[in-house]
């Protein structure tokens, strides 16, 4: 039976891309958005799905970062994809460019491209959508000039391609989590990504948590904060580590950590992306 993954819909999206990546010969399914996906994998209506976690321009998917602090159950990130992302301007077939009054993307689309728009299309009001290729086919369906920010994999009929690489910064990525209801097996190159808080906003209190994986040689590749949406002022600390919590020296430090914070939860731990973008 050929395997079932869920990815952000349309066909055309980066996120179909990431699922293609990860499991090319495999029944892909799209999701309107990557809560659906998230809780279609944590009902078992698919096996895996495929969110994006971060971009290196517009920073962290917070939709499913705060999924994964405050609402997973059984679901486990097993995996990563990590993409190249070029964006273009699609526009209708005939369009002046000139009078583009509507740009439309995937929110996280319009951030990675905020500047270009604005020296392109001065004028044009920004839309909002589901995705970068839901983007091309509203842009498609609408009475008014309007462009849309898209992969090329996003192409329609009647749409073309008024100009590539749109983005602000040209070295332009997103990484994509592979989730699903088990866990990924040690590798040896491995990445755990976990969140914790802590006791009391205190001098001090941070450091004393990060140095116990500093003290076993676990480096820390990402740290960033959340507000734990109890209280003003109180956080939530995201970590991505670059072990498995099966290696020795990264399961020891989790022990130590859980023992001194009021939370800590381990998202999962998985192959690091090799592929070098």
């Amino acid at each position: 039976m050929m395997q079932r993954i869920a990815f952000l819909g349309p066909e055309g999206t980066f996120g179909h891309e990431a699922a293609k990546t990860w499991l090319l010969k495999a029944e892909h399914i799209p999701y309107s958005s990557h809560l659906k996906i998230l809780e279609a994998v944590e009902r078992r209506e698919v096996p895996l799905g495929v969110v994006g976690v971060e971009n290196s321009v517009a920073g962290p998917v917070l939709d499913v970062q705060d999924y994964f602090i405050h609402d997973a159950n059984a679901i486990r990130v097993l995996g990563e994809v990590v993409l190249a992302i070029n964006q273009c301007a699609w526009i209708k077939l005939g369009t002046d460019p000139d009078a583009v009054r509507v740009v439309l993307s995937h929110p996280t689309g319009l951030e990675q491209c905020a500047k270009n728009i604005r020296r392109m299309f001065p004028n044009a009001e920004l839309k909002k959508t589901d995705s970068t290729a839901e983007a091309v086919r509203e842009m498609l369906a609408m009475s008014v000039p309007a462009v849309a920010i898209a992969g090329k994999a996003a192409a329609q009929d009647g749409a073309v391609v008024l100009q590539e690489n749109v983005q602000d910064r040209q070295r332009n990525s997103t990484r994509f989590w592979v989730v699903g209801c088990r866990s990924a097996r040690l590798t040896g190159c491995d990445r755990t990504s976990l969140v914790f808080e802590l006791y009391e906003n205190a001098p001090g209190a941070l450091i004393a948590i990060l140095a116990l994986f500093a003290s076993r040689g676990l480096n820390l590749s990402k740290v960033e904060s959340r507000p734990n949406k109890e209280a003003l002022g109180r956080y939530v600390f995201l970590v991505d580590v670059e072990a498995h919590e099966k290696d020795e020296h990264l399961r020891d430090t989790l022990r130590k950590v859980r023992a001194c914070t009021p939370r800590m939860r381990v998202f999962g731990s998985y192959p690091r992306w090799q592929n070098g973008v």
